[in-house]
């Protein structure tokens, strides 16, 4: 497997092991609600959820983290840099829950942030189709930033507004792991 295959299927395992992960830990949460509550509340220490929801962010922040430096020999440096603060700023936010409001908000924008603009940034690198998809879920992602931090939820409450910013940007990852695990010879990445 080339190098570039292996930080596709750890991109690829980080996204789907955080999607099973939150989607356990929002059922075995009393009384969560995806609309009303933030995806962090899952991870508050005292609550049955914080035991698989704050492991599994390490997780995925570490093997994207370790999917960058694998991809830094043959990804532009740009977006591998951005992949690596989407990882650290996962990192940070399985270790410092919502109640450690500074470091949780300042890895939380890391995580977010990192992740819209990584995927706009790899655009002009990658072949048609994906590109498009690319600069759409970028641009998604971002743009549910900016509506969640000036409190637009659209209806969907702060929960589902901050699932705008998350969903997008694990959809990415999966794609992306799979993505660099196809093996062409005449890949732009």
């Amino acid at each position: 497997m080339k190098p570039i295959q292996k930080a596709g299927l750890l991109l690829f395992a980080a996204a789907v092991q955080f999607v099973i992960m939150l989607t356990i830990s929002e059922a075995i949460y009393p009384g969560y609600s995806i609309a009303n509550n933030f995806i962090s509340d899952l991870g508050v220490w005292g609550r049955g959820s914080a035991y698989i929801f704050n492991p599994s962010l390490v997780i995925l922040g570490t093997l994207v983290l370790i999917a960058a430096l694998i991809a830094r020999r043959v990804m532009p440096i740009v977006p591998t840099f951005l992949l690596a603060v989407t990882g650290i700023g996962a990192i940070g936010v399985g270790i410092f829950n919502e109640l450690i409001i500074i470091p949780h908000l300042v890895f939380a924008a890391m995580a977010f942030c990192g992740s819209g603009l990584a995927e706009l940034s790899l655009v002009k690198h990658l072949e048609t189709p994906f590109n498009y998809i690319s600069a759409i879920l970028g641009g998604g992602t971002l743009l549910a930033i900016i509506l969640l931090v000036s409190g637009v939820h659209l209806g969907l409450g702060v929960g589902g507004m901050e699932r705008m910013i998350l969903y997008p940007a694990i959809t990415f990852a999966i794609g992306l792991g799979g993505y660099l695990m196809a093996d062409r010879a005449d890949s732009k990445t």
